[in-house]
């Protein structure tokens, strides 16, 4: 069987297919930009992995969103403290990029707007030090050896700027029979799961009081 048809084909399509590649890396380039404007020092943004992790996830803890960070300010850029392995700051436009087809939320801690916060970027640098380099805890244990992200997100808040943003849950309080949650913790922990280990969810945080949302800007 002769492959011209099939390459002639292509060779039809590559100007469209090159031209919805160029459109759609123009729209992503555009909605990082307006995340850039729209953010602040200490604001918190939440975003959609594609991980069986993080379907697990959101599946347990009915959320949209299953991964979140801090932004701060470092030489001048904005980046997103979160925890992955290890604890690190991603610029902001690579972070906004990681999942193209999911727009992110914002969310602004309240105090940080109707309160005087001296050297608030400053501070949330120096406070993002303290946390860097840790290893990710893919068991999740509420320790500071090592962080999850709402749990590095959570401890920030609560040692740095004395704002508990949300009340710590355990396991057993989530979707856990759902039966890829019940494989995920099965994969993570064997038989041996622990129920009433103390935990905080993306979903807890996005859903605190002590926060408001915030909007993307338009341009």
């Amino acid at each position: 069987m002769s492959s011209r048809p099939l390459l002639r084909r292509l060779l039809i399509c590559a100007p469209f297919l090159f031209l919805l590649a160029l459109a759609f890396s123009l729209h992503l380039n555009h909605y990082a930009q307006r995340v850039e404007q729209t953010v602040q020092p200490g604001d918190l943004v939440f975003q959609k992995c594609l991980s069986m992790q993080g379907v697990a996830i959101r599946i347990a803890t009915n959320s949209q969103y299953d991964h979140m960070g801090i932004i701060i300010l470092r030489h001048g850029k904005k980046m997103v403290l979160e925890a992955l392995e290890p604890v690190l700051c991603t610029p902001l436009a690579e972070w906004v990029k990681r999942t193209p087809f999911t727009p992110i939320a914002i969310r602004r801690p309240i105090r940080f707007s109707s309160e005087p916060f001296p050297d608030l970027a400053a501070r949330l640098d120096a406070a993002a030090r303290e946390f860097e380099g840790k290893s990710y805890d893919y068991l999740m244990e509420w320790s500071d050896d090592r962080l999850y992200c709402s749990e590095l997100v959570w401890k920030l808040f609560q040692r740095h700027f004395q704002i508990e943003l949300c009340p710590l849950q355990h396991l057993r309080d989530f979707n856990i029979t759902h039966p890829l949650v019940a494989r995920q913790l099965k994969k993570t922990y064997g038989d041996a799961i622990p129920l009433d280990q103390t935990v905080v969810s993306p979903e807890s945080v996005l859903n605190s009081s002590a926060l408001q949302v915030v909007t993307l800007s338009r341009f």
